[in-house]
């Protein structure tokens, strides 16, 4: 990751040390994409664009990546986490001694009642419908790894709600690198897979995360009227600065009165609404 400097120092520290292990190395996520410097030791990179590619690098496993079922809920997320036979006793005392708050975060996992954790807790369920960006903000360099927005159908996504919400998910988170663009690559809009997601919501509720302002704003009747009647639980809306001129030097267009304005809106119409942003 190096969304952050502190992020990036971390999964520098990461790679060396898995290097200095001296055994195949694969890595996953941005940092090899977004950084230049020449690397002093040999690797495998799987960017997020293209993470499918994975199972090319491990031909012999049963389970392949691609097979997996995307629609999951948490619960079935967190069961698979706990039965995954991770041991760390099997890994070498290299690793365990140099990496022990790792090591101790997998045995969380094994130790936690998992019956407990699950009833004290509405099962939510997972639903991605995009991936990659349609961004140009000047300050992110996320967007060279994740690539050019790509909507799942909207069939699909439609289909995975509707079997989420039979499971009698009281939530649904829904994610994506570009949530609110959703839709504009192949003749749709998230505004349209919202209203569909509406007709087929019987109790549920969703969770909407980083939708940039400028969707919200697109939509904004879309949005309103479905944070009005409590359909939206919980907006996440990175808004990421309140100066102008900064918003204009980060390739953001709205004004900070445009951005006030509309979340004095959402909260006008349903004050319960959990709001939350990134500065």
């Amino acid at each position: 990751c190096c969304v952050l400097p502190i992020t990036t120092s971390e999964s520098y520290k990461m790679m060396t040390l898995f290097a200095s292990l001296k055994t195949n190395l694969i890595i996953l996520g941005c940092l090899p994409a977004m950084e230049s410097k020449k690397w002093n030791f040999n690797f495998s990179h799987i960017p997020p664009s293209e993470i499918h590619k994975i199972d090319m690098l491990f031909p012999k496993v049963k389970v392949k990546f691609n097979d997996i079922n995307e629609v999951h809920t948490e619960k079935e997320l967190r069961t698979f986490l706990c039965n995954s036979g991770i041991n760390h006793n099997n890994l070498p005392e290299y690793f365990t001694e140099n990496y022990k708050s790792y090591v101790h975060k997998v045995d969380e996992y094994h130790n936690f009642n998992l019956e407990k954790e699950l009833t004290n807790k509405d099962n939510i369920g997972i639903l991605e419908i995009c991936r990659g960006c349609t961004g140009n903000c000047s300050y992110c360099r996320v967007k060279f790894a994740i690539g050019k927005l790509k909507s799942k159908p909207f069939d699909k996504c439609v289909h995975e709600f509707t079997t989420l919400a039979n499971k009698g998910c009281s939530e649904i988170r829904i994610v994506g690198d570009d949530n609110g663009a959703y839709g504009i690559d192949i003749d749709s809009s998230f505004s349209e897979l919202l209203n569909a997601f509406s007709k087929n919501k019987r109790n549920t509720k969703i969770i909407l995360d980083y939708i940039n302002i400028k969707w919200v704003i697109k939509y904004k009747e879309c949005f309103l009227r479905h944070i009005s009647n409590g359909f939206i639980k919980y907006l996440s809306c990175p808004i990421q600065s309140g100066s102008n001129r900064i918003l204009k030097l980060m390739n953001r267009h709205q004004t900070h009165d445009l951005i006030v304005k509309t979340l004095n809106e959402i909260k006008s119409e349903n004050p319960s609404i959990n709001l939350s942003t990134h500065i």
